[in-house]
């Protein structure tokens, strides 16, 4: 490359080599440059691993002049101007402003993280620290699918460094913090129906106010991060009712809709009737009003086949034992090392969102029970709802048992808690990535708490060795485990050499 150029902000060397893998995106230049394309390629169909297609002819370049990249600019000088303004009452205490938080909504494959990406790396630029905020378990960007996650953007976020922007590789390399991820586990949150399901709605957004109370801790302990604000990716396909209840979870100021009119139309009327009010700061004197703006589109921005996404599952996991093989500042020296575990030392529970659905008999709405089970009815975006439930354990399959928290009386209301599921059976386990949960030994019976900790990294099972018991695991460094409570969700991974 010969001139000035940036990926989503990133700004590239002149005649300096970059590898991209994977890549999907749009070179911008304000003044023109040169391009050397070496070889595009596009990803091989069929079954096993995606691959880059070697034999396959060049893919053409297309030139694009009707670009967002100017007004990306212009949004990112006026949050600067905010942020500025938050920095000089830090001062002031508890009545001190907090800096904007950008949330960009929007359907899948409309260019929503590289706007955020963009502004990141703008922010930096400008010696701002902001939150990235990832509540997209779909196809997120911090960590592997089915995490979510907010992690300080203190370098550029370097499109040549992998999938995955808080791999171990790069924060080792000390070019990317550490971030506090949390396992939602499954890869889907929005199906292909458009309705989110009563226990995928209620489990996503118990992880999500975890993450938002570790946000609004971090402003208030750091004052840096307070100005700087925050940079909220969702995921595609969600409906206002769920978008609103994110923009309250986090208390977002900005709200960004690219490629949505009617989700546009219904957020501009709630906001101008005031019923769209956060309170971004617990000392603030008086609500805020959501901005809400339409942003245009990401130039480029495609619909991607499952070839593409399968691509970025698989390598984001691969990414994350071995590092990425394309990484420009070598960041592919991990040495990952195979333990051996029995699962009876182990804990492992995953959540149900299978279960507990909705159903509606003469207008009322009841819920399905099955085996002497009785799961929650009503809208789970709400947070405390009333259950009843009888305590004890229901068996369901071999190796697999239901634990139902103690509701005292059977007809007594209580708060909604989330259904889990002990899994004992290693064979179950085989060719699943397992997050491991942050929580003490002490707590490894209070299964809400693993639920919706952070989480400390993952291991990949391998294999269940029915003569030793044991299972083997794979995991990014040598060593012991640090603890043995992990989470199960439907991330798997089958390891190729």
């Amino acid at each position: 490359m010969a001139g000035y150029a940036e990926i989503a902000g990133f700004e590239l060397a002149d005649k300096i080599p970059y590898e991209l893998s994977g890549f999907t995106g749009a070179v911008y230049s304000h003044h023109g440059c040169k391009l050397n394309v070496s070889a595009l390629r596009p990803l091989k169909a069929g079954p096993g691993a995606p691959k880059v297609d070697a034999d396959a002819p060049p893919m053409p370049l297309h030139a694009v002049r009707d670009c967002n990249v100017t007004a990306l600019a212009n949004l990112s000088m006026r949050l600067d101007k905010l942020r500025s303004h938050a920095a000089k009452s830090v001062g002031q205490g508890a009545t001190a402003d907090v800096g904007p938080r950008i949330m960009v909504v929007g359907p899948r494959d409309s260019g929503k993280t590289t706007i955020l990406k963009t502004l990141a790396n703008y922010a930096v630029k400008g010696d701002w620290t902001p939150l990235f905020v990832d509540l997209n378990p779909d196809n997120p960007i911090v960590s592997i699918s089915g995490t979510m996650a907010a992690m300080p953007v203190t370098h550029p976020l370097d499109p040549t460094s992998g999938q995955s922007l808080s791999s171990p590789a790069t924060v080792a390399a000390g070019i990317a913090a550490h971030p506090l991820i949390f396992w939602y586990g499954y890869d889907q949150l929005v199906p292909a129906t458009g309705v989110v399901g009563d226990s995928a709605a209620f489990h996503y957004l118990s992880v999500a106010r975890q993450i938002a109370r570790a946000v609004d801790r971090k402003c208030e302990l750091d004052a840096n991060t307070r100005t700087a604000g925050c940079l909220i990716d969702t995921p595609g396909g969600l409906d206002a009712d769920r978008v609103v209840q994110l923009i309250r979870i986090f208390n977002a100021t900005h709200v960004l809709v690219t490629g949505d009119a009617d989700l546009l139309v219904a957020l501009d009327q709630l906001a101008a009737t005031d019923e769209l009010l956060v309170r971004p700061s617990l000392q603030a004197p008086l609500p805020t009003r959501v901005t809400v703006q339409a942003f245009p589109r990401v130039p480029g921005a495609h619909a991607r086949d499952a070839q593409t996404l399968k691509y970025a599952h698989i390598h984001r996991i691969r990414e994350y034992f071995y590092g990425s093989p394309t990484a420009s500042r070598g960041l592919g020296g991990l040495t990952p090392h195979n333990i051996a575990i029995p699962p009876t030392t182990m804990t492992v529970v995953r959540v149900d969102v299978d279960g507990g659905e909705e159903t509606k008999t003469n207008g009322a709405a009841e819920a399905k029970q099955s085996d002497g089970e009785k799961e929650a009815s009503g809208d789970a975006m709400d947070v405390a709802q009333a259950e009843g439930t009888a305590a004890g354990e229901t068996a369901t399959a071999p190796g697999v048992t239901v634990v139902q928290p103690d509701s005292g009386t059977a007809n007594a209301p209580r708060e909604r808690k989330l259904k889990l599921v002990s899994v004992t059976d290693g064979n179950l386990l085989v060719h699943s990535v397992l997050a491991l949960s942050s929580v003490a030994d002490s707590e490894r019976g209070d299964h809400d708490a693993m639920a919706t900790r952070n989480v400390m990294g993952f291991v990949y099972v391998s294999d269940f060795n029915e003569k030793t018991k044991k299972l083997s695991m794979l995991i990014p460094f040598p060593g012991r485990l640090p603890k043995k409570n992990f989470l199960l969700g439907n991330i798997k991974w089958i390891e190729l050499s």
